[in-house]
């Protein structure tokens, strides 16, 4: 049971800190792509 618990809180925390890294992942793309779209309405 202890083993299990170990593994389980192991998966759940590489699971979620992966879901946070492509959150981030995809946030800094999509503002990298608003930023080149939107670039030359300023110039």
């Amino acid at each position: 049971m202890m083993n299990l618990d170990r593994w389980e809180s192991f998966f759940v925390g590489h699971f979620s800190g992966f879901i946070i890294f492509t959150y981030g992942q995809g946030v800094l793309l999509n503002a990298m792509v608003h930023l080149v779209n939107n670039l030359p309405k300023h110039y």
